[in-house]
C-alpha cells in the first residue's frame, strides 16, 4: 500500500533537453568570442523568431516550478559558464575512468535512516501535501557531523601510513556523491508514496 506522497522543495532547477541542446549550441558557436561580442550576439540571439518562444516557454515552466529569480540570466550564465566550456562527449572518452570503489551495506543504511530522518524533521503541510524543506546538501554536511566516528574508522582502514589532507578530501566526496545519490532516488520514491513512514 502507497503512503501519501511527500514533495521535497527544490533546491535545483535545470532546463528542458531542447532547451539545454539550444544553449549548448549558441555557446559552441560563440565559445571564443570575447565578453562583450558574446553579451552582444546572446541578446540577438534570444530575439530571434525561432528562439524566443522556445525560451518564453521554459522561463513559463520555470516559474511555474518556484524558481524564483531571473530564468534569462540563469540561461546566460549557463551558456557563458557552463555550455561554453562544457567537454564533449568525445573529449570524455580520451580520458580514463577511475575505478569506483563502493561504500559498505553498513554505511549505506546508516545514509539512509540519516536521510529518511532528516526528511521527516523537515516537513510542513501546505494545502493538504506534504513538503519537506531540507536540501540534500544540508543533510549531508548534518550526516557528516554527526557521524565523524564512522568516517574516520573508514579512513584509517584504507589507510596503513600517514593519513594526508587529500585521502580525507577524497572519502569525503566518495562520501557525499553516495549520499546525494541516495537522498535523490529516496526523494523518487517519496514523491510517488513509497517507501515512507512518519
Amino acid at each position: 500500500m502507497e503512503n501519501q506522497p511527500v514533495i521535497l522543495q527544490t533546491y535545483r532547477f535545470t532546463f528542458n533537453t531542447n532547451v539545454a541542446e539550444e544553449l549548448a549550441i549558441f555557446a559552441k558557436v560563440h565559445q571564443h568570442d570575447d565578453r562583450k561580442t558574446f553579451k552582444e550576439q546572446w541578446t540577438n540571439w534570444i530575439k530571434s523568431e525561432n528562439i524566443e518562444p522556445i525560451l518564453n516557454e521554459e522561463i513559463k515552466r520555470l516559474t511555474n516550478n518556484g524558481f524564483k529569480g531571473d530564468v534569462l540570466d540563469k540561461m546566460f550564465k549557463s551558456t557563458r559558464y557552463y555550455f561554453r566550456t562544457k567537454i564533449t562527449d568525445q573529449e570524455k572518452e580520451t580520458k580514463t575512468r577511475k575505478e569506483y570503489e563502493s561504500i559498505s551495506k553498513d554505511i549505506q543504511e546508516i545514509m539512509d535512516e540519516h536521510i529518511h530522518s532528516q526528511i521527516n524533521s523537515q516537513i510542513k503541510t501546505k494545502n493538504d501535501q506534504k513538503i519537506s524543506t531540507i536540501s540534500p546538501a544540508k543533510s549531508f554536511d548534518l550526516y557528516l557531523s554527526e557521524n565523524k566516528n564512522l568516517f574516520i574508522e573508514e579512513l584509517k582502514q584504507n589507510k596503513q601510513g600517514k593519513i594526508i589532507k587529500e585521502d580525507c578530501e577524497n572519502l569525503i566526496n566518495k562520501y557525499k556523491k553516495t549520499y546525494k545519490n541516495r537522498f535523490y532516488n529516496i526523494r523518487v520514491n517519496l514523491q510517488k508514496g513509497k517507501e515512507f513512514t512518519l
